[in-house]
């Protein structure tokens, strides 16, 4: 894995998307898909209730930014600049050359291929620049969406996570991990 990829936030485009960093100025539009039953429901948090609990996880992912912990972009649309989703690389394992991919998206964005540029592009700047070995993915069994994007984007299917790494992850229903290694990319 190469580290030195991390100094600067890398700023992505798609032909319809910008990936970037968020900003205290991105908290209502963030706060339109974190307060949304819809995008919470396969995710163990709680939803926002107001925007100034999306403050707060802005300031919280931008400090994890700082100190490479992970990689946290928002999904702006390129024609008007809203902030429509988010995708984020953590759970970086630098020795084991590794990292979690995960993804939140406004439902009335779904199911437009979005979601499917911002992984394509995150997976090109994980294999070519971090020069990460493996990208996993976690979800809910019953999240079928981000199983078939996944799949779409060449990840197979790794494990089901047992009952003890469930707990740990404060989690109540089925997990499933998904992979993606950097020769089948």
């Amino acid at each position: 894995m190469d580290i030195s990829a991390l100094e600067y936030f890398p700023r992505m485009e798609t032909d319809r998307l910008i990936l970037r960093r968020l900003h205290a100025s991105d908290a209502k539009a963030v706060f339109r898909f974190r307060s949304d039953e819809r995008v919470g429901k396969y995710l163990n948090r709680p939803l926002e209730e107001n925007v100034e609990g999306c403050l707060d996880f802005i300031q919280n992912i931008s400090e994890g930014i700082d100190a490479k912990e992970w990689l946290y972009w928002g999904l702006a649309l390129r024609k008007n600049e809203e902030v429509i989703g988010t995708i984020c690389l953590w759970n970086i394992s630098v020795p084991n050359s590794r990292a979690e991919i995960g993804f939140e998206l406004h439902p009335d964005h779904q199911g437009q291929g979005y979601m499917l540029e911002a992984v394509r592009a995150v997976l090109s700047f994980s294999f070519e620049q971090l020069q990460l070995n493996t990208i996993e993915a976690c979800f809910h069994t019953q999240n079928l969406a981000s199983r078939k994007l996944l799949e779409k984007n060449g990840f197979q299917f790794s494990r089901k996570l047992s009952g003890n790494e469930q707990i740990a992850r404060g989690e109540d229903e089925e997990l499933l991990i998904y992979y993606l290694a950097a020769a089948s990319n």
